[in-house]
């Protein structure tokens, strides 16, 4: 059985919480994008940390607060781009395998992920 976790209680890089990252909501869909620089003084050629969550339980007033969520895709991103892309999280056991995915918004995270790639990673 797949083991839900709340965004608080990950925690994809060392001591990091995921929900000290700056993230990005995918619009139209469950899903966000969080992510986290690599260096600080130089975060427009340093690259970045990023986690793909998608939320599957919801809660508090108007639901506002993820209960339970999913890694959709983890990885890194250097100077130069993208590097390491891996989908899914041994912490939310799905590590490498998504069931029924949901495709369109998979494209759109996706879509997100190559925008701050374009925004923070020098293409020579």
């Amino acid at each position: 059985m797949m083991e839900y976790k709340k965004p608080e209680d990950i925690f994809p890089v060392k001591c990091t919480k995921l929900t000290d990252w700056k993230f990005i909501a995918i619009k139209n869909t469950e899903m966000f994008l969080y992510y986290d620089f690599l260096d600080y003084k130089n975060k427009e050629v340093g690259g970045f940390n990023f986690y793909c969550i998608e939320a599957v339980m919801w809660g508090g007033s108007k639901f506002k607060r993820i209960d339970g969520c999913k890694c959709i895709f983890k990885g890194i991103a250097y100077w130069d781009g993208i590097r390491h892309l891996y989908f899914g999280d041994k912490q939310t056991d799905n590590y490498g395998y998504l069931y029924y995915p949901h495709i369109d918004d998979l494209n759109l995270a996706l879509k997100e992920l190559k925008k701050l790639e374009k925004k923070y990673c020098r293409k020579d």
